[in-house]
């Protein structure tokens, strides 16, 4: 099963690998496009996402299907191995023993809490013109 994994995993990396997309007057592939995600202009990552979020629509069913494939699969590697789930498998088979599922949450509430409302609270530096 594990093999069909892999080769359910190349196909979805192939599809996504060629992925590109037009940005001004470069092409990008989505990885390198995602960058313009981070720049400080707006209208850049507006233009950037709008772009990378229609490509990706573009092949929408087939890695729809690819991705549910993959859950199943998952899913049924952990049935065999006497989890419940997925990810209660790979917490053991990445020996993660420093933390569990149940710590991620909380670091995930916590960033949610706290962190969150600084970003979106942050004062926007002025332009100088």
């Amino acid at each position: 099963m594990q093999t069909e994994i892999q080769v359910e995993q190349q196909k979805y990396q192939s599809i996504t690998g060629a992925m590109s997309v037009h940005i001004g007057d470069k092409e990008f592939t989505l990885e390198q496009a995602s960058v313009i995600l981070k720049d400080t202009d707006r209208s850049k990552r507006q233009e950037a996402w709008e772009k990378i979020t229609a490509r990706r629509l573009q092949d929408k069913d087939q890695l729809d299907q690819l991705f549910d494939l993959l859950r199943r699969l998952r899913h049924k590697v952990a049935l065999n191995a006497g989890f419940e789930n997925f990810r209660d498998y790979m917490f053991q088979a990445l020996g993660r023993f420093d933390y569990t599922p149940q710590d991620c949450y909380a670091f995930h509430d916590a960033i949610e809490k706290e962190i969150v409302p600084i970003c979106v609270n942050k004062p926007q530096k002025e332009k100088r013109h």
